[in-house]
């Protein structure tokens, strides 16, 4: 063997070492989420009947490190084919959601003991009405959830069974619950051969034994059994109890049909308000985040306003401000562009991305005080951190920073959920 060839089986033997490593770490963090699960110790997120719906992985990221997918319909070829989706990074997150997987996983053995019992088609009178359901599978996916510089690393584990037995076995049985469960009208996965009025009827179904009053809320009403932290969905649709929405989550992308109906995090009787204290480094930004609406008499002393048409179009804005819209206006009475308003399509985009069209054009017009109306995904707290640090980010062998003129940046919320998503990453809040 020449010395070429040694290199080469060298570097494969590395290559094969380092995933072979990286594998059985995988493997260990499994195990440890499955643990904690059993324990009731895991930030789980359970939603039944998800269909494809993958918002709840990068939005979410921050409430759950576990997620727990569970839908009767689903095969195992056609999970693998959507999945595609986050392995080619297509979701509204892009680069933001991805697969960590490396190679193929050691951890099927483990699925198959410790989750495949509990992928069981039963208690499905409610959807299927005599079709045959899909053999039960299980697998496991390993995500990288990047917010800025930082990568989470989070779980999801679909269950190809039964939404009710699952919720019995992993949690009512053994008296827990998970910190989130997410209660959503059918999701439409376009089941082939199911004509819309037999989803119709199925979707109908699903609600009623959804409710409270129905056979997942009867569960948890059993002596003993606790309830979660968290709903996650449309409350109306199911009638659990609940205190006021602690926000909505506004542009959730819905499977086809088109999904209407609004959806919201609610905080089940008993769940907690933390305390909650600024960040205590100073950074090149100062960031307050505030619970107080973005209206003229609030914006006078800052130099742009960074709104949605709706809010332009309720008042008379002083003249000093650049108005900046957060997406197109709609319609022939809406404010059409120009010296002193702006369109910078950023409602629909990660807390990085729009930031940085903020900047753009503070950059041109030497905006130094910003007050915005709230966008981003919930779990990008993080990033407003980051950004307010001004941390430097590696190019080559120099460290730059992006240029930027913005001193101070209001960030306004709607909601408590909201308060409690990014005030902790501000100087101050109110």
């Amino acid at each position: 063997m020449d010395q070429a060839d040694k290199c080469v089986t060298g570097t494969y033997d590395k290559a094969k070492d380092y995933v072979f490593g990286q594998q059985e770490k995988d493997v260990d963090d499994l195990l440890n989420q499955l643990e904690a699960l059993k324990a009731g110790q895991a930030n789980a997120f359970f939603y039944p009947n998800p269909g494809f719906d993958w918002e709840p992985l990068f939005r979410l990221s921050h409430l759950c490190s576990l997620f727990v997918y569970v839908d009767s319909r689903i095969t195992e070829d056609r999970f693998n084919r959507a999945f595609e989706a986050i392995r080619k990074q297509r979701t509204k997150a892009g680069a933001g959601l991805e697969s960590l997987q490396v190679g193929d996983p050691l951890y099927t053995e483990t699925l198959e003991r410790e989750v495949l019992p509990v992928a069981v088609q039963e208690n499905l009178d409610w959807v299927w009405d005599g079709t045959a359901p899909v053999t039960p599978w299980v697998t496991a996916k390993l995500l990288g959830r990047n917010i800025g510089q930082r990568k989470r690393r989070r779980w999801l584990i679909y269950i190809g069974g039964s939404p009710l037995t699952a919720y019995r076995r992993l949690f009512a049985e053994r008296e827990l619950a998970p910190r989130c469960l997410c209660l959503r009208q059918l999701v439409d996965v376009d089941t082939p051969g199911e004509a819309m009025a037999t989803y119709h009827q199925r979707s109908a179904a699903w609600r009623n034994a959804a409710r409270w009053r129905g056979s997942l809320g009867q569960m948890v009403q059993t002596a003993g059994v606790p309830l979660p932290e968290l709903l996650v969905g449309e409350y109306h649709q199911f009638g659990w109890p609940h205190d006021v929405p602690r926000q909505y989550m506004l542009n959730w992308q819905a499977n086809n049909p088109p999904d209407h109906y609004p959806k919201a995090i609610y905080g089940l009787p008993g769940a907690s308000w933390p305390d909650l204290e600024p960040a205590q480094d100073r950074g090149e930004r100062h960031v307050i985040v505030t619970r107080r609406p973005v209206n003229p008499r609030s914006a006078r002393q800052v130099d742009a306003v960074v709104i949605s048409p709706a809010t332009y179009r309720r008042y008379e804005w002083p003249r000093h401000l650049t108005v900046i819209l957060k997406q197109q206006p709609q319609g022939p009475d809406q404010p059409l562009p120009g010296q002193r308003v702006l369109v910078r399509e950023i409602e629909d985009r990660p807390l990085a991305e729009g930031l940085q069209l903020i900047e753009q054009a503070a950059v041109k017009r030497n905006l130094r005080r910003v007050a915005v109306e709230s966008f981003g995904f919930e779990d990008e707290g993080e990033f407003l951190l980051e950004w307010r640090r001004g941390r430097k980010a590696k190019r080559g062998r120099t460290r730059t920073t992006r240029k930027s003129v913005i001193r101070e940046l209001i960030f306004h919320v709607a909601s408590d959920g909201g308060f409690l998503d990014f005030a902790p990453y501000a100087d101050e809040f109110d």
